[in-house]
C-alpha cells in the first residue's frame, strides 16, 4: 500500500524550518554583467526556493539564465560563470539539521502534560512495535537491539497459551525469582530490563533478564520501546504518520523559534495544543494486548521476605 499523501517528509520539514528562519532571503539577488568569485551565493530575481553557489568564477551575462535548475547539484552556465543549485548553504544545513533533531526529540519524547493532571510522559504506540525473542536453555540474559531503549508491558509466549504472560518487574525481584527456583532453570515468570555497561563510544544498550532462567527454547513476543535515528534523505519519513504530521511540523518550528529568537512563542503554543490532540488520538489506540485465552492457573507471586526493622 502506498504512503499517505498527507504524510510529512524530511524535505517538507527542512523547507518549513528553512523558510521560517529566512535563510534564503539573506542572499543577494542575481545581477547581470557582474563579476562573481568562487563560492559566492545568489538567488534568482524570481525566488524559486533554491540558492546557487558560484562554482566557476566569472562574469554573468546580460540576461539572467532562462531556466535555473531545481535539482540539487545541477549546474547552469551563465556567460563565463557557472552556478550550482543548492537547497541551503552548508552552514544553513547544519542549523536546520540541529533544529530538526531537537524538534523530533521533543515530539517523540514529550513533556509531562501537568495541565491535564498527567504525572508521567506519554509513550507513543507507534514507538512500541511487536518483536520476537527466542530463548536458549540455561541462558537468562538477552541483549536488546541497539535501537531499543526498553520493553513495554508483559512478554508473551508465542502461539502457546499454556503459560501465563511473563510479568515485568525490577532486577532485584528477578534475582528473588531465581532464588525461589533454587538456582534451577524453568519456565520464566518475570523479567526486567537493565542497562549494560558502556565504553562511551556509542549509545548505552539494554538487556532482558528472566527469572527463573529459561530451561528450554521459547519463542516470546514483546513490545520494545524504539529509539529512532535522525531523518535523512533516504530515511525521510518520521514515525507517527499523517495523523501526527501537523504536530511534528509545529514541534520543529517551535525548535526553530527558540533557535532564532531564544524564546518560545506562537509555534510553541501551537505545538502544545496539537500535542494534546495527538496524545488523545494515540491513547484511543492503546487497547490492552491479549495473547491467547485467559487461564485459571495460579499467577506468579513472589514469596514474602523477612525484613528486619530496627528503631533508634
Amino acid at each position: 500500500m502506498a504512503d499517505s499523501t498527507l504524510a510529512i517528509t524530511y524535505d517538507d520539514l527542512r523547507n518549513e524550518v528553512g523558510h521560517y528562519l529566512g535563510k534564503q532571503r539573506t542572499f543577494n539577488t542575481w545581477t547581470a554583467a557582474t563579476a562573481y568569485s568562487l563560492g559566492a551565493y545568489v538567488r534568482p530575481t524570481t525566488e524559486n526556493g533554491y540558492v546557487y553557489v558560484c562554482t566557476t568564477a566569472g562574469t554573468t551575462g546580460g540576461t539572467e539564465p532562462a531556466a535555473w535548475p531545481t535539482e540539487v547539484n545541477e549546474e547552469v552556465d551563465d556567460n563565463t560563470a557557472t552556478w550550482t543549485c543548492l537547497r541551503w548553504t552548508p552552514d544553513d544545513d547544519e542549523d536546520i539539521e540541529q533544529i530538526l533533531r531537537t524538534g523530533l526529540r521533543q515530539f517523540y519524547f514529550p513533556r509531562v502534560l501537568t495541565e491535564l493532571g498527567e504525572r508521567t510522559p506519554h509513550m507513543w504506540t507507534f514507538l512500541k512495535p511487536v518483536d520476537t525473542l527466542t530463548t536458549v536453555a540455561d541462558t537468562g540474559e538477552y541483549g536488546l537491539d541497539a535501537n531499543y531503549g526498553g520493553v513495554e508491558g508483559s512478554i508473551y509466549f508465542e502461539n502457546d497459551d499454556a503459560f501465563d504472560p511473563i510479568c515485568k518487574t525490577s532486577v532485584g525481584e528477578v534475582e528473588v525469582a531465581r532464588q525461589n527456583a533454587g538456582g534451577s532453570a524453568g519456565t520464566p515468570l518475570v523479567y526486567a530490563v537493565r542497562p549494560k555497561t558502556s565504553d562511551y563510544t556509542g549509545e548505552q544498550n539494554y538487556e532482558i533478564i528472566f527469572g527463573p532462567v529459561p530451561d528450554q527454547v521459547f519463542t516470546l513476543t514483546y513490545y520494545p520501546i524504539v529509539l529512532l535515528d535522525r531523518l535523512t534523505a533516504t530515511k525521510n519519513h518520521p514515525w507517527g504518520g499523517a495523523q501526527h504530521a501537523e504536530t511534528i511540523k509545529e514541534s520543529c518550528l517551535a525548535a526553530a523559534e527558540r533557535f532564532k529568537r531564544d524564546m518560545s512563542g506562537q509555534h510553541q503554543q501551537l505545538f502544545d495544543r496539537f500535542l494534546v490532540a495527538s496524545i488523545g488520538m494515540d491513547r484511543r489506540l492503546q487497547i490492552p494486548h491479549n495473547h491467547g485465552r485467559m487461564r485459571g492457573q495460579q499467577r506468579y507471586y513472589l514469596k514474602p521476605r523477612n525484613i528486619l526493622v530496627t528503631y533508634p
